[in-house]
């Protein structure tokens, strides 16, 4: 039983449980399983009740050299994440959210959403789990996150090398 005075379960001799008075849940559908393998590296959460947001991974952000503001560029091929990014005067500023650093803004969302063709029916957020290293002109570094897009847009972005890498190999 639970002691509030103590604020914790005390030690007297439990209840006896009959399980004839308990019963399973009924319910038609089935626990979704976890994703369990591929690590998520960027959530778009696009929600009514609880805002939209972009939250980025750690290691992610490491490899930008732990910027606290970046800026967003979209391709065809995705979402381009920099601190630095050529012919870019957006900036994003990162809050910390957990273990996330994330960025607060419903119209960057709704570009992403719009640009992708993201569907968020049934669900609050998107998670992706793959990444490009790049790199500008300027010797920037740049995040690529592929996303596949019905309708492409417009922004490619100049590199000189790419790295594919996923979270195994930030470390």
């Amino acid at each position: 039983m639970f002691n509030r005075e103590k604020n914790d379960m005390t030690t007297e001799t439990p209840l006896p449980y009959d399980s004839s008075k308990f019963k399973a849940p009924s319910f038609s559908g089935k626990q979704r399983a976890s994703r369990i393998g591929k690590p998520v590296l960027l959530t778009i959460v696009n929600t009514p009740k609880c805002g939209k947001r972009v939250a980025v991974a750690p290691k992610v952000l490491e490899q930008l050299g732990s910027p606290t503001t970046v800026q967003v560029a979209i391709s065809e091929d995705g979402v381009a994440l920099g601190e630095h990014l050529p012919e870019n005067d957006a900036r994003f500023t990162l809050k910390t959210l957990a273990n996330k650093s994330v960025i607060y803004s419903a119209p960057l969302v709704d570009s992403l959403t719009d640009s992708f063709e993201l569907d968020f029916s049934g669900r609050s957020s998107i998670s992706f789990g793959e990444c490009s290293l790049m790199e500008t002109e300027d010797g920037e570094p740049v995040v690529l996150f592929p996303i596949k897009a019905q309708q492409p847009a417009s922004l490619p972005l100049p590199v000189q090398s790419e790295d594919i890498f996923d979270e195994g190999e930030l470390s």
